[in-house]
């Protein structure tokens, strides 16, 4: 790897199964990673970075693949700034209506009706 690499048309194999070929892409995903740090490459250094943890969610024990799995959608692994975003503010309106409809009529904080 050298300083003009060009990485943009390269097309990359899906992740497999196997435990040492998914150990050895881990590998080569983290020197690769290393060595666009040391170059100064910040989006390739990232580009490796998510490809190390999709190895790493692979790799991962069962009860921890949920977690990788969560962090890949909500933000693809730092990737993408608008999808925590988004997510907070579903989290939020989901916390909403649940109060809305369970709590707000037990509280009796309902908006008083006028008679006519």
């Amino acid at each position: 790897m050298h300083a003009h690499t060009n990485w943009t048309c390269i097309v990359w194999p899906k992740i497999g199964t196997d435990q040492n070929l998914l150990s050895r892409d881990f590998r080569a995903d983290e020197c690769l990673r290393q060595s666009a740090k040391d170059l100064g490459k910040v989006h390739i250094e990232h580009l490796f970075y998510r490809k190390e943890m999709d190895c790493t969610r692979e790799l991962a024990p069962w009860l921890k693949k949920p977690l990788y799995l969560g962090c890949k959608i909500l933000s693809e692994f730092g990737h993408s700034s608008t999808r925590p975003a988004a997510g907070l503010c579903a989290l939020w309106l989901v916390w909403r209506v649940i109060y809305t409809v369970h709590f707000w009529p037990k509280a009796e904080l309902a908006l008083p009706q006028t008679k006519l």
